[in-house]
């Protein structure tokens, strides 16, 4: 995309704010302000979800979070304190013509233009890479879905998170649901195993994979096409992230 991850760039922008490329594989400081950011926002964007660890937060803007090659880029204040940070993924093997970008500012510094400066200039990278679609994901009700409305952002297919408690009921629950399921599982046997799918499995798991191809998805968005190989290269990514 003529693009270099590692290439550093900058930009001083209407909200005060200087905009800076950085490689998050070698840059742990800046990695460590952008992880701040993000942390001290997520008990008010996903207040029922526990946050990241650093060392997840770091693999998933080293890596993005499908593999994609990416962007990482920091805004600081006139002082030099962080004050923002956006992350761009450019989509290869799907979604050409789409970029996914994460944009994050301190609960403290939003609604003073910087969200709206990092966008702009998020959009502008994903201009120059020939993406002309541009993708992102807030919580409905939240301040990200308002930021969103108010750019002009259209809303897609509502994702759903839900949440198990686990209590002191769960065990009795589960006996019951079990007894349900099994009076349906004639014919069936279960196959499992810990950690990555064995080699001689992950055709299988492409196809199964592929079956939710028919899935409704939102207009412009092509189905993820899966085979063994990249099953595993996914895998080998959650097993790195901690999952």
């Amino acid at each position: 995309h003529g693009i270099s991850v590692a290439a550093r760039a900058c930009r001083r922008c209407d909200a005060g704010v200087r905009i800076e490329q950085f490689d998050p594989a070698s840059d742990a400081e800046r990695l460590k302000a952008c992880y701040d950011i993000v942390r001290a926002g997520f008990p008010i964007d996903y207040p029922n979800l526990p946050g990241w660890p650093l060392q997840s937060f770091r693999l998933k803007w080293t890596h993005s979070f499908d593999l994609a090659p990416s962007e990482a880029w920091l805004a600081t204040g006139d002082a030099g304190e962080p004050a923002g940070c956006y992350l761009l993924s450019l989509p290869e093997q799907e979604h050409t013509a789409l970029a996914r970008i994460i944009v994050q500012v301190p609960p403290d510094r939003r609604r003073a233009g910087i969200g709206s400066e990092l966008l702009a200039h998020g959009a502008g990278r994903a201009r120059l890479a020939g993406r002309t679609r541009l993708d992102a994901q807030a919580r409905d009700g939240s301040a990200g879905a308002a930021f969103a409305q108010a750019a002009g952002a259209k809303a897609g297919i509502a994702e759903v998170t839900r949440i198990l408690d686990v209590d002191s009921s769960l065990p009795a629950r589960l006996d019951r649901l079990r007894g349900e399921a099994m009076a349906k599982a004639t014919g069936y046997t279960m196959l499992s195993w810990l950690g990555a799918t064995p080699e001689e499995h992950l055709d299988v798991i492409a196809q199964l994979n592929n079956a939710m191809t028919d899935a409704p998805h939102d207009e412009g968005v092509e189905p993820t096409r899966w085979d063994g190989q990249r099953i595993a290269e996914q895998e080998a990514q959650a097993e790195a992230h901690g999952l």
